[in-house]
């Protein structure tokens, strides 16, 4: 793993030994951003299950204002403060070690303007239901216009279509499949941005 582009461009990622997850692969990732390059700069970002940092410390280099990083998992989060330190982002980041799904512990002062929601595979499979929970959950603390990016399983039959975000943009890309949903904002959380089709 690397950071593709920005301020830290080219710096490799350490990862934890043994690693169990799937974390996301650098060719999907350049792609991603490539999708959200005028969306970055500036925002406050969650990065939920974060693992060692990859999606957050990638949007920290192209210049997004700060970043919540929320993982669990103590060997990963370890790894996460290594990363978050050899880069230089210490100032812009903030780290919780904690449950990624307990949307309203999470110790943020400023609502995010980009989420990236990217938990195991398997937990989602086992446990749909509490995702499309959780992006509701996270759609109502978001204001008009925020995105947040969902990594699931290609292979899922679950269409999340949560409570006050649109669907902006949705592909597949091998075993993986992302959603990108916009949010409408707290004063109007059934309402869909112009840009985006609903459902």
């Amino acid at each position: 793993m690397r950071i593709i582009a920005g301020t830290a461009s080219g710096r490799r990622l350490a990862e934890p030994k043994g690693q169990t997850t799937r974390p996301i692969l650098d060719a999907l990732k350049e792609r991603l951003f490539n999708i959200l390059r005028a969306e970055i700069e500036g925002r406050v970002v969650w990065d939920l299950f974060a693992g060692v940092g990859n999606l957050g410390l990638e949007a920290l280099s192209r210049g997004a204002a700060s970043c919540l990083f929320v993982e669990r998992d103590g060997g990963s989060f370890a790894v996460l403060k290594r990363n978050v330190t050899e880069l230089g982002f210490g100032d812009r980041s903030r780290l919780h070690r904690g449950d990624a799904l307990a949307i309203a512990a999470l110790p943020a002062e400023t609502p995010p303007g980009l989420v990236f929601l990217d938990p195991p595979f398997p937990m989602v499979e086992r446990e749909p239901a509490r995702f499309e929970a959780t992006l509701g959950q996270l759609a109502g603390g978001l204001e008009r216009g925020a995105l947040v990016v969902f990594r699931a399983p290609s292979g899922i039959r679950t269409e999340f279509s949560p409570t006050g975000l649109c669907l902006r943009d949705r592909r597949d890309h091998g075993v993986n499949r992302l959603w990108i949903f916009e949010a409408g904002g707290p004063e109007n959380p059934d309402g869909y941005p112009e840009n985006c089709r609903s459902g």
